[in-house]
This record gives C-alpha cells, sequence and structure tokens, in this order.
C-alpha cells in the first residue's frame, strides 16, 4: 500500500495566520492606494515591495521563531527608514507601520508591543538627518502614527489573550511550563522541598542564634486553628491555637508581627515565650514558636536576628508546603490508577478463578468430567496472577530516577 504523510494543523495556529493576514493585506492595500496618488508612487512601491514581502515570509513563520523575528526586525527596518525618502510626513508608508506592530501584539503581548513602537519612533526620528521640507510637521506626523500603531498593537494582544482565555488547552499548557520549572529548580537547590525537614532546618537555623527549651512550626488549618507541623522538646505545647482568639498566637497571625512575653508563671515552666510569623508577601503563612525555661530570654538583638532568619526561610518552607501539596495531589492520581488496574486486571482474574473452583467442586460432586484438566486451568490462572502481582509490586518498588 502506499505510504504518506500528512501535515498536522493546529486550528488555532492557522485562525492566527488567517487574522494576520487579513491585517496585513489591509495594511499594504491601504499603503498601495496611497502610494498612487502620491508625487512619486514607483518608489513608494519600490520600498513598499521588500517591506511586504518580509511581512509575508514573517506570516509563513511559527510564533516566536528566530526567523520570524528577524523577518518583523526587518519589515519595520525598511518601513520607517522609506517613510523620509516618500514624503516624510505624507508618506504611503505610515500607514503600514500598523501591520508588523500588530502582528507583535498578537503573537507577542503588550510588553512587545512597546518595544517595537519605541524601535520605529527611533527609527522614524532617525529620518530628521534628510532633507525635509518641515521638520516639525514630520515629527508630529511620527509620534502620531507610532502611538496609533502602539495602540493598535496593545488591542491585538488584548484581542489574543480573548481568543486563549476560551481555549481548554491554555491552561494545561501553563502548567506543563510550570512544572518543567519546577523540575528544574528543584534539581539545583541545595536542600529539600520536604515541608518537614524545612521546618527542621529552621529551627536549626534558630537554635544557632538563641537558646530554647521548646519549639515549634505552627501552620494553618481548615478548623480556624494552627497545627503543629514539626515540635521539638515536648509531645505538644500547651498554647491557645485558635486564630480567633486572645493568645499570644492569634497575635502573631492576625498583626504579622513578632510577640513576645517573658516572665510567664506558667504550669508548663516555660517563662519566656517568642512567635514570630512566617510571612510571604504581605501574607501570614505559619508560625514559628519558642519557649525558654529562662524568664528573660530572648533579648532585643537575638529577637531581631531569628526574626531575619525567619524571613529568610519563609520561602523555602512556602515552596515546600506548594511542593507538598502537588505531591499529595499526584499522590492521589497514582493510587486512583493502581486501583483501576487492580479491578480491570486482578480483580477480575480472581473471579474467574472463583468461578473455576465452583465448576471444581460441581464436577467433583457429582463425579463426572475431568477434574484434573480444571485443577490445571485453575493453577494456570493463578501463575498468571502471581506474575503480574510481582510485575505491579516491582514498578511500585522501582525508583523515579531523572531520565
Amino acid at each position: 500500500m502506499p505510504r504518506e504523510t500528512v501535515a498536522l494543523r493546529d486550528p488555532a495556529e492557522r485562525r492566527a495566520r488567517t487574522i494576520l493576514a487579513a491585517v496585513r493585506t489591509m495594511a499594504a492595500v491601504v499603503a498601495s492606494l496611497l502610494a498612487s496618488v502620491s508625487n512619486d508612487p514607483g518608489q513608494s512601491l519600490a520600498w513598499l515591495v521588500p517591506a511586504a514581502m518580509c511581512g509575508g515570509l514573517a506570516i509563513a513563520q511559527r510564533e516566536r521563531s528566530w526567523l520570524w523575528r528577524v523577518a518583523l526586525v526587518a519589515e519595520v527596518t525598511l518601513t520607517a527608514l522609506a517613510v523620509p525618502v516618500t514624503g516624510g510626513p505624507e508618506s504611503a508608508l505610515l500607514p503600514y507601520l500598523l501591520g508588523p506592530i500588530f502582528a507583535v501584539g498578537f503573537r507577542s503581548g503588550a510588553t512587545r508591543v512597546v518595544a517595537g513602537g519605541t524601535f520605529a519612533a527611533a527609527l522614524l526620528l532617525a529620518g530628521l538627518r534628510h532633507d525635509l521640507a518641515d521638520d516639525r510637521a514630520y515629527v508630529i506626523s511620527a509620534v502620531q502614527w507610532t502611538v496609533l500603531a502602539v495602540a493598535f498593537g496593545l488591542v491585538a494582544a488584548w484581542a489574543r489573550a480573548l481568543m486563549r482565555s476560551d481555549d481548554p488547552a491554555v491552561g494545561y499548557l501553563q502548567v506543563s511550563r510550570l512544572l518543567e520549572e519546577l523540575r528544574g529548580v528543584a534539581r539545583r537547590l541545595p536542600g529539600s522541598l520536604d515541608p518537614v525537614s524545612a521546618a527542621e532546618t529552621l529551627l536549626d537555623e534558630c537554635s544557632e542564634v538563641t537558646s530554647y527549651d521548646r519549639a515549634a512550626v505552627f501552620l494553618p488549618s481548615s478548623t480556624e486553628r494552627l497545627t503543629p507541623l514539626v515540635v521539638r522538646g515536648a509531645e505538644r505545647l500547651d498554647l491557645d491555637t485558635r486564630v480567633d482568639g486572645d493568645g499570644h498566637l492569634a497575635q502573631a497571625w492576625r498583626q504579622g508581627c513578632i510577640v513576645r512575653e517573658t516572665g510567664r508563671d506558667v504550669r508548663s515552666g516555660m517563662a519566656s515565650l517568642l512567635a514570630i510569623p512566617v510571612m510571604t508577601e504581605e501574607e501570614c503563612n505559619g508560625l514559628v514558636v519558642l519557649e525558654s525555661a529562662a524568664p528573660s530570654a530572648f533579648p532585643d538583638a537575638e529577637t531581631q536576628a531569628i526574626g531575619r532568619v525567619v524571613l529568610a526561610a519563609a520561602p523555602r518552607l512556602e515552596s515546600s508546603l506548594l511542593f507538598d501539596e502537588i505531591r499529595r495531589i499526584a499522590t492521589v492520581e497514582e493510587r486512583q490508577r493502581v486501583a483501576r488496574e487492580i479491578h480491570d486486571g486482578i480483580a477480575q482474574e480472581l473471579v474467574y478463578v472463583g468461578y473455576e473452583l465452583d465448576a471444581l467442586g460441581a464436577e467433583m460432586d457429582t463425579g463426572r468430567g475431568a477434574p484434573r484438566d480444571t485443577v490445571r486451568r485453575v493453577r494456570d490462572h493463578v501463575t498468571r496472577i502471581v506474575s503480574e502481582l510481582r510485575l505491579s509490586i516491582f514498578t511500585l518498588r522501582t525508583a523515579v530516577e531523572p531520565g
């Protein structure tokens, strides 16, 4: 049979190219009509044709490829350099600037539009070196058309954002990019992304600044209480963990400031307390609590030093918590996958073995048939089930290494 290959067409990419081609064609038609009624139509068309060819080359390229960038830069450069030599403020190529700037906005977003507009304005103003009849009119016209082109490009960026917001695949593409970045960052990190390890490391760093007898790292929960992630020196700290209460932890949590109390007389034997909020982007994500039996522990210098340590460690702890949440989601997905495999594979095989055993029992009761053949079939099924179980166990025990 004959073999053939079929190109894979992206509907979204095809729609984008259709829109860009329509806008480019409109800009080229307007520029051509203006060039035909200009003082020197031949010179205007001589500049317009290569610029339009660069625009067509840009349309044919994939989004943000290096050839696409080169074609756009060449198109903007030719258009801007042609303006002062084809009539200055009355040049037919000024409206053509709308095309490439629109393409930049539609493909690369608002930031690149501003950069492209600045580049075009610089090239246009460089045209003042030519012998122009009216420099002031040329500057005004160049600024007006540049601002109009930038506005046109910003509208294009906004329209593309609206188009992408309706595409269900955009969310997955963003997640894919973020996970790729997370994988690269996780491989380069010197420490672990385990929340317990991060909290233990934080308490170790606090112990290098001051001495304490008990310590804990608290995290928020869905019960309006702070739950301990790591506790040192005791099984639990006898503290009010309500975030809406009047205790020290609630005050530190709500106000985002360090709460210190010395000379306490409590049954636990801890006379001094220090609660430091774990702040990230003006939001409290946890609390570090230190307790000491000394009545005058945690002086001002040590308190400020511990505050700096916790502030520096806050991004590490937050990243560990986010990574742990992603890991829990992945664990749930994997458990569901394993459950499906067990249900569709091993469970069905065991049901079949049960039917075979029922048939064997019936044959033995009636004394008819050949029980030996049934026993052999059951044994073969059991052997296959054991093999599948061993393969599944081996797969689950095998460590996942990069690559």
